[in-house]
């Protein structure tokens, strides 16, 4: 299906820009809200030439801007800084793979709020995906609860940012979607920008802005492609698979090795996208 190609474009730039961003952060102690400050801009200028391209229009119901607020608030200042804080509290093998089961909260969110329940394919594919997941970063991880809960937060922001951008989605094109969420975060983080503007010398800037571009830009817009041909679940659950991909492109792209665990979490991240594709 074509919504699914949309959704594994989304995991690749998804993780390709997670390797981006530590190569431009590595060795710093530049702050989270400097970062995203940062990787908004290129993001925001890309997604107003293509809304200036596409002929789009900002005269939308104040229905779409309520709930395209809500997804920013969730996904960005939520979900991502519930992600670095319990990355800062526990190690990779415990955050990532709790984390990373937010289309688990995909399928809850939008169940309580569209009453359409989930295709058990779809759950089948999560729980696939989350193995994978965990095959990959789980290994020796600890235990650590604030880590957990961290994780568990990050996920269920993400996923409730995700269900209200399928909401708003009825409202405008993925288009106008993302540039008014890559706008907010912007404007959002723009005293931060200014008020910590000597900082940005420990950051690689480069490395930083690219994987802002495909983070926050190019891939949400793949992914709401995904969503406005399908639902939010099905999506949800191939996008999920950025941190496999992640530990793959890490290899090229950073020198790291390729160990036996991270083809087994490619493995069923392949075949938890072949199982959303075909029956999610």
């Amino acid at each position: 299906m074509l919504w699914s190609l949309f959704a594994l474009a989304a995991a690749l730039l998804f993780a390709l820009a997670g390797v981006l961003y530590r190569k431009g952060v590595s060795g710093s102690s530049i702050s989270p809200l400097l970062a995203s400050g940062l990787r908004a801009g290129p993001a925001f200028m890309v997604m107003l030439l293509a809304f200036l391209a596409t002929g789009g229009s900002l005269d939308r119901p104040l229905e779409f801007y309520a709930i395209a607020t809500a997804s920013a608030l969730s996904a960005f200042f939520v979900g991502d800084s519930l992600f670095i804080y319990g990355l800062s509290q526990a190690p990779v093998g415990v955050v990532y793979p709790v984390a990373y089961t937010y289309p688990l909260f995909v399928a809850l969110f939008s169940f309580l709020f569209t009453g359409k329940a989930p295709r058990p394919a779809s759950l089948v594919a999560a729980a696939l995906m989350a193995a994978g997941t965990w095959a990959v970063y789980g290994n020796g991880g600890g235990f650590a609860v604030r880590g957990l809960l961290a994780g568990v937060g990050a996920g269920a922001g993400w996923g409730l940012g995700i269900t209200l951008a399928s909401l708003a989605l009825k409202y405008a094109s993925p288009v106008e979607l993302n540039l008014y969420r890559t706008g907010f975060l912007l404007a959002a983080t723009a005293p931060v920008l200014a008020k910590q503007g000597a900082r940005l010398g420990e950051a690689r800037l480069g490395w930083l802005l690219l994987g802002g571009l495909l983070g926050i830009g190019l891939g949400p817009l793949a992914l709401f492609t995904s969503i406005k041909m399908s639902d939010a679940v099905g999506p949800a659950v191939v996008s999920s698979g950025a941190p496999v991909f992640a530990v793959l492109l890490a290899a090229p792209l950073l020198g790291e090795r390729v160990e036996p665990r991270y083809m087994l979490g490619a493995v069923l991240a392949t075949v938890a996208t072949a199982v959303a594709s075909a029956w999610g």
